[in-house]
């Protein structure tokens, strides 16, 4: 479920709501996975990547508590990280961050960290829309392709299955 322009604290916050919240979600749903993407909105409004990380965690542990294992995503590169750089700062410390917390030994198998299939922004990149800030079809398509080997080896299913 994208929530677009939807900060990591909100998304929390309202988790329990029934039509957007993530924990109604995945009562409704019951899912193998949980792929996460959440605190880019968060860069313009956090002075530090504190808020932001515990804010994404909290949604993780939302899901492990349901017994949903999580892949978390990083935050990708965007127009504004490229004319801020105090935001594009704070969201490689949040990646940093997120990705040390994913590793923790402790979480076992709950969750996986994955660098955002985009690497990087570039004025005119057709994987970007006009406003630099979100995908073009061609971007989103690129990073669903890229993101697929990653849940197929996460959820532990073979190439080639019919289940896939």
């Amino acid at each position: 479920r994208g929530l677009p322009g939807v900060r990591a604290d909100a998304m929390l916050q309202y988790a329990d709501d029934e039509q957007k919240g993530l924990r109604s979600l995945l009562r409704r749903s019951n899912p193998a996975l949980v792929i996460i993407l959440a605190g880019t909105n968060d860069l313009g409004y956090a002075s530090d990547s504190a808020p932001v990380v515990r804010s994404v965690c909290g949604l993780h542990e939302l899901s492990h508590e349901l017994g949903v294992p999580s892949l978390a995503v990083g935050i990708p590169p965007s127009a504004y990280q490229a004319m801020q750089p105090e935001a594009a700062a704070r969201a490689r410390a949040v990646n940093e961050e997120l990705r040390a917390w994913c590793d923790d030994a402790a979480r076992g198998q709950l969750c996986s960290y994955v660098a955002h299939p985009i690497a990087s922004w570039s004025q005119g990149d057709a994987r970007w829309a006009p406003d630099g800030l979100h995908f073009s079809p061609e971007g989103y398509a690129m990073v669903g392709e890229r993101l697929a080997g990653v849940v197929t080896e996460r959820l532990g299913v073979h190439a080639g299955s019919e289940e896939l």
